[in-house]
């Protein structure tokens, strides 16, 4: 179901009014310095408005803020334990700020809400790599090139594994995509010799 003048994230129907559309286009336009200062301002009337709360924790992301929007997505979070995106928001700020435990722990929260989400497993199946962890991160990889309706997460995962010194890994990794995605099977052929 879709409202006039609504706006759906993360299976919530937020209900938008002139104030919430100066937010959210200044978040669409990239400015998001001025989203964040709409955002305080829309927070002063209601500081438990979840849709004005994401906005404000996605403009603070999005200028490298990481702390800061960890804290505007622990509030969102408390108001709304329910939505996927929010998980993978704040699992994306704990990334960038090296946390990769935390950041997992969100991403894997985050699928208990969408298990179907490929990218989400793909983003998991990086930090167990990176943890050291392969034979899991083999099974994320592989559940989200299942999942996936294109090649890329599994050339990406190619990339990846062969930069960290996994080539029998990335082949794979390869093997499995094939089978998935037969016309394309010289474009893995050639990620796996490819120079890095």
């Amino acid at each position: 179901m879709h409202f006039r003048n609504s706006e759906r994230r993360g299976g919530v129907i937020f209900i938008m009014d002139k104030k919430t559309e100066d937010l959210i286009k200044a978040y669409k336009d990239e400015r998001f310095n001025d989203c964040l200062l709409i955002a305080n301002n829309l927070l002063k009337e209601d500081k438990n408005n979840l849709q004005v709360l994401s906005y404000k924790a996605g403009a603070l992301k999005n200028l490298g803020r990481y702390k800061e929007a960890i804290d505007a997505l622990n509030e969102c979070i408390t108001l709304n334990r329910d939505s996927w995106y929010l998980w993978v928001f704040r699992g994306d700020c704990y990334y960038e700020l090296g946390d990769l435990e935390k950041a997992c722990s969100d991403y894997w929260f985050s699928l208990q809400f969408e298990p179907q989400n490929g990218a989400v497993m793909d983003k998991i199946a990086r930090i167990l790599f990176l943890l050291g962890d392969i034979n899991n991160a083999l099974n994320y990889i592989n559940k989200a090139v299942e999942l996936s309706e294109s090649p890329e997460p599994a050339l990406v995962m190619i990339i990846m594994l062969r930069k960290m010194g996994y080539p029998n890994y990335a082949k794979e990794i390869s093997n499995i995509a094939i089978k998935k995605f037969p016309l394309k099977k010289e474009e893995f052929d050639y990620y796996l010799i490819r120079d890095l």
